[in-house]
């Protein structure tokens, strides 16, 4: 029985809650792609060869798709594939995946028929095998994955023959197809791993449209055309279109905007700071792309270490801030003032009315302080994850607001901070941001479970049961009105306790390309795929 054709009412009804219902309303980024809307595989027009050069504004941390922590998803699509991606509107699709077919042979049991012919950057093949040693690897604790989290429900794998694989879960979970789609599911070639081990990072082996070339620190990351990508166009066709892509590292915003105006670079993806959207929205020279508010631009805490181990000087924090300001001086029109954790990107579980926004309040600020001890205020840490003029505009901020009731903020910068922060707890508190993924519970309970990968504590004390609980039950069930009642549940929690970050705004993003760029899709998340780019010029 595969995934479109089903034998018991039952089972009709999870599957299509798998494959079709349940992520009908899930995409956060749902947008025509740059050529207008005509398919990336009508080769009627399309120019082959060309060299595409692309900035996304900062550094990657690295390119093994198990371990990084964040700003990699733009790197890492086009050299990986996922064991099963979805498509524009977030819904799993088998022409997308390493898996052509999956069969849900019941709520914990699930088949997936490994493509054949697939083969990865350095020749060796993909198979069940393959697949089995992904996610094991992702399991593994020692591996310090990222989608971790989102594999735990399995129970064990079953290998049935070389190109079957099927998955026994402990429980049903609703998000599994969508999780295979993002971190937890791209699939490395074992050998290019074992070569490289530690250095794997700036080495990456995937099976996707691009292979990777070179990494410049500071200057370039550089990736060249798998001449054999098993997907083909809609026609037929070789795929991908490009021989090359470039990705400049510009972190400056003002230099990134300039770079692109001025045309030393192609285009601009999902980085275009939102003071510059006038520049690009409705200018003829260039294709203009928004994501809805999918983002959450925030001051991610260590609960662990003071001042965050409080909830009452979390509270004071809050209260002290201007989001309003904060949003208009940062973000421009592609921000708004947030409520709760689920955005708007995430439509069928996003509830307006159930949070309202954080307003301003120095006295109830004050009164925080006092509950906690510090009626005088307290000083701590506070590190930026880069040292641009955005970056410095906005932790300014935040260090001027909070000086109103004696809260005295440090700023520091590290280049690389997320590792830090989340495998080593160095920090207190960091200059975070968070783009949804696909379905809620990719950002939600990474986010906000005790075992996600993105919650750092470690301390049982400052861990909220009721949370994980919430959480967890969403993942059993597959009603969509019963999991969006359990994810407001929990975002009341987490808005009231300041419970792992203080949020600071929704945030979309927008992509500005040149005019010439065409077939640039967003994909399910508003992430960026590039096996239909091509230029026409």
């Amino acid at each position: 029985m595969k995934s479109n054709g089903l034998a018991s009412r039952r089972i009709a009804c999870v599957v299509l809650l798998l494959a079709v219902g349940l992520f009908a309303a899930c995409s956060p980024a749902a947008a025509p792609s740059s050529d207008g809307g005509s398919k990336p595989g009508d080769t009627s027009s399309i120019k082959k060869g060309g060299h595409l050069k692309v900035s996304s504004g900062g550094q990657a941390e690295g390119l093994d798709p198990h371990t990084q922590q964040g700003g990699s998803h733009h790197f890492l699509f086009p050299l990986f594939d996922n064991l099963v991606a979805y498509d524009n509107d977030a819904k799993p699709s088998t022409a997308l995946s390493l898996a052509e077919a999956w069969t849900v042979k019941n709520d914990t049991t699930i088949e997936f028929k490994i493509r054949k012919g697939v083969k990865f950057h350095d020749g060796t093949d993909l198979n069940a095998e393959t697949i089995k040693w992904n996610i094991d690897r992702v399991l593994d604790p020692k591996t310090l994955a990222v989608g971790r989290g989102a594999l735990t429900v399995l129970d064990r794998i079953e290998i049935t023959d070389p190109y079957t694989i099927v998955f026994h879960l402990k429980e049903p979970s609703a998000p599994l197809l969508l999780n295979l789609g993002d971190k937890s599911g791209y699939i490395n070639s074992r050998a290019g791993v074992e070569k490289w081990r530690d250095d794997y990072r700036r080495h990456p082996v995937g099976s996707g449209p691009f292979m990777f070339g070179e990494w410049i620190q500071d200057s370039h990351i550089k990736m060249k055309k798998n001449p054999d990508y098993w997907r083909k166009s809609d026609t037929g066709g070789a795929l991908p279109y490009l021989d090359e892509i470039t990705w400049v590292i510009l972190e400056d915003p003002t230099v990134m905007v300039a770079a692109l105006r001025v045309g030393e670079i192609d285009m601009i993806t999902l980085a275009l700071p939102g003071q510059s959207v006038p520049q690009f929205k409705n200018n003829p020279d260039f294709t203009y792309i928004p994501t809805k508010g999918n983002s959450v631009p925030d001051i991610r805490l260590n609960m662990d270490i003071f001042p965050f181990n409080n909830v009452n000087l979390r509270r004071a924090i809050s209260y002290s801030l201007d989001r309003e300001a904060i949003v208009k001086a940062n973000y421009g029109e592609l921000g708004e003032v947030v409520r709760g954790p689920v955005t708007p990107g995430h439509a069928w579980a996003y509830c307006e009315q159930c949070i309202q926004p954080t307003k301003r309040d120095l006295a109830k600020a004050r009164e925080e302080l006092a509950k906690a001890g510090y009626a005088n205020g307290f000083e701590w840490e506070h590190v930026m994850g880069s040292n641009t003029s955005s970056s410095r505009l906005l932790g300014e901020m935040i260090q001027a607001q909070l000086l109103d009731v004696g809260i005295r903020v440090k700023l520091g910068y590290r280049a690389t901070i997320s590792r830090d922060f989340y495998a080593d707890l160095r920090y207190a508190s960091f200059a975070g941001g968070f783009t949804d993924r696909a379905d809620p519970d990719g950002s939600l309970f990474e986010k906000y479970h005790s075992k996600g990968s993105f919650f750092a504590t470690r301390d049982r004390a400052n861990i909220n049961p009721k949370v994980d609980d919430l959480l967890n039950k969403a993942r059993l069930t597959y009603d969509l009105a019963e999991r969006k009642k359990l994810y407001n549940d929990a975002e009341k929690i987490i808005a009231d306790d300041l419970y792992g970050s203080i949020m600071l705004a929704y945030l979309g993003r927008a992509t500005a390309l040149q005019k010439y760029v065409k077939g640039f899709e967003l994909g399910g998340e508003g992430k960026g795929r590039y096996h239909g780019v091509w230029l026409d010029k």
